[in-house]
């Protein structure tokens, strides 16, 4: 969970050196990949009972994760709130 909050935090600084004031909601989009497609279809279910949007699917199959799924919500992207949403999508 330490190396979650981590990288999180990495995100979040990045847009504040972008000049980024961190005050408006904005849809924010989020990459998940599968190893199963079975895995990202459960996924994709459960996702959208948390009001996620499905941007795009695909599969690139030479990774080692090939089922790829780009969801985007509209949130506030300060580190409580980023944080709160990828624990939830690492949780589904």
């Amino acid at each position: 969970e330490t190396i979650n909050y981590i990288e999180d935090e990495k995100v979040v600084r990045q847009l504040i050196q972008a000049g980024d004031k961190l005050k408006k909601e904005r849809q924010v989009d989020h990459w998940v990949y599968f190893s199963k497609k079975e895995n990202l279809s459960l996924f994709r279910k459960e996702i959208e009972k948390l009001n996620f949007k499905i941007k795009s699917q695909n599969e690139k199959a030479s990774l080692e994760r090939p089922f790829e799924i780009r969801i985007w919500k509209v949130h506030k992207v300060d580190l409580n709130s980023v944080n709160l949403i990828t624990n939830q999508l690492r949780g589904v």
